[in-house]
């Protein structure tokens, strides 16, 4: 009996794509219960238990990917879709991203998607009618290997 490598390839890409989705979903999920658990440890009175309790939470952290890393997976997954500063900050904090420890979230995103097009890995979108000084910005869109 031959096997039949299409669809076998087909049937795997389908079942990582369920799996990615899955691991997207329990990221977010450990996100939420270690922001939940770390408020509440706050409130127990004895150090001792809130400090074993805070290195549990702590030693449940995966390690996360870095800003620049995480913003590229985002915009790669939209593609063929652009994404606005905004829209990539929203998609960060559904997939669990921590972004408790920048001070200006949006700012620090603004930056890592600038230097993500000065390298070429990004496309910046602007209105095609709107031309010179005042160019309407669209967003990101990650680049094609073609382009």
């Amino acid at each position: 009996m031959a096997i039949d490598f299409l669809e076998l390839l087909q049937h795997s890409r389908g079942h990582l794509r369920d799996k990615i989705v899955q691991r997207e979903a329990l990221d977010k999920e450990i996100a939420e219960l270690r922001l939940g658990i770390r408020a509440l440890a706050n409130l127990a009175l004895d150090t001792k238990m809130r400090d074993e309790i805070l290195d549990e939470v702590k030693q449940a952290r995966r390690p996360v990917p870095s800003m620049t890393d995480s913003i590229a997976a985002i915009l790669q997954n939209a593609y063929p879709n652009r994404m606005t500063s905004t829209q990539i900050r929203n998609q960060l904090e559904e997939t669990g991203f921590d972004l408790e420890e920048y001070s200006q979230p949006l700012a620090t995103i603004m930056a890592t998607t600038k230097r993500l097009a000065e390298s070429g890995k990004v496309v910046r979108l602007y209105h095609p009618k709107r031309r010179g000084r005042r160019q309407a910005f669209l967003g990101y869109r990650w680049k094609a290997e073609d382009e």
